[in-house]
């Protein structure tokens, strides 16, 4: 007769009998999450790095299909990666929201991505990051720390410049001058602008006209006459306005001919540096050249003018050799 060993049985029994026990009980657990960016102020234009870690405490059950999301503010554009430890897992890689399903965090473990956002010049107000953890199929979770906020206020910086030059060093009274000038915005923020030329009082006359470029724009001023004085210029991370304005001399300008441009941003808006929100262009003033008119001869008057050289030629030689 075959006998059978009962020992091997009765373990794996045993062994069957506990799964079913620990498939069928409450799971219980305490997942958490934290999210911060590490500042309370972003600047427009730059980017800020945001951490979001989703753990399981110790002593909980180990769960998986965990749910870990982060809808980033809409002004901001973002990528990230994530780094499981202690056993946990989650998706490498992502741009855009975070909104990753699969993450398995067994008892004491954790997840943590790090989101590089870039935000917009344009921005303004504050930027909100709202960041979440559920799911992993648990009966008992406090659920105080599943959600995590992290609020930042949104600055603007800029570095606003002006130049000015009519392209020579010496100008002559009387005659036009052409300046060029340009305001423009290395950033790294979009900012209004306040412009200004007063002309120099040699100029009897000025016209002119501006063209944006690079998201630059001149407002409601394309062209005008007169001095150049508004705050209605806008001037986007990396724009510009070019003016061209033409100075009409007066005939009777003397000395240096001084012309001296400035642009700012509004109050408060930091700019920095602020040395370059002013140049000036300085030529000397030279009078115009009057030309006087010869009247014109006929032949018989240029022949005569000829024979009267050549005689006054011919007596100079006598003069000269005594005969």
């Amino acid at each position: 007769m075959l006998r059978v060993p009962r020992f091997p049985i009765v373990f794996a029994l045993l062994a069957a009998g506990s799964a079913g026990v620990a498939a069928g009980r409450q799971l219980v657990g305490d997942l958490s999450i934290t999210n911060t960016d590490g500042v309370t102020s972003v600047i427009a234009g730059r980017s800020v790095t945001y951490t979001i870690t989703a753990a399981n405490a110790v002593g909980s059950d180990d769960v998986e299909h965990v749910s870990v999301n982060d809808v980033f503010p809409s002004q901001a554009l973002c990528a990230w990666t994530c780094v499981g430890t202690a056993g946990g897992v989650c998706a490498a890689s992502g741009s855009g929201d975070i909104h990753d399903t699969e993450v398995q965090l067994l008892a004491g473990a954790s997840v943590t991505y790090t989101a590089v956002c870039a935000i917009p010049s344009s921005a303004a107000g504050e930027l909100t990051n709202w960041a979440s953890v559920s799911g992993g199929g648990l009966s008992v979770d406090p659920g105080a720390n599943n959600l995590a906020i992290d609020t930042d206020s949104i600055e603007i910086r800029v570095d606003l410049s002006a130049s000015v030059t009519d392209g020579v060093a010496v100008a002559t009274a009387g005659l036009p001058v052409t300046y060029t000038l340009v305001a423009a915005n290395a950033g790294p923020s979009d900012s209004p602008a306040f412009f200004n030329d007063v002309f120099p009082a040699a100029c009897r006359s000025v016209s002119w006209t501006c063209l944006g470029a690079a998201g630059g724009s001149c407002g409601d001023n394309p062209s005008g006459t007169g001095n150049i004085s508004f705050q209605g210029v806008t001037l986007p991370a990396g724009g510009r306005v070019t003016y061209t304005a033409i100075c009409d001399l007066a005939p009777t300008a003397t000395g240096s001919l001084v012309n001296q441009v400035f642009v700012a941003p509004p109050i408060p808006i930091p700019d920095d540096p602020f040395d370059n929100n002013t140049a000036t262009d300085t030529d000397t003033l030279i009078p115009q050249v009057t030309l006087v008119s010869v009247p014109a001869l006929a032949p018989m008057g240029l022949l005569a003018l000829a024979v009267a050289l050549a005689a006054l030629a011919v007596g100079r030689l006598r003069c000269r050799f005594g005969s």
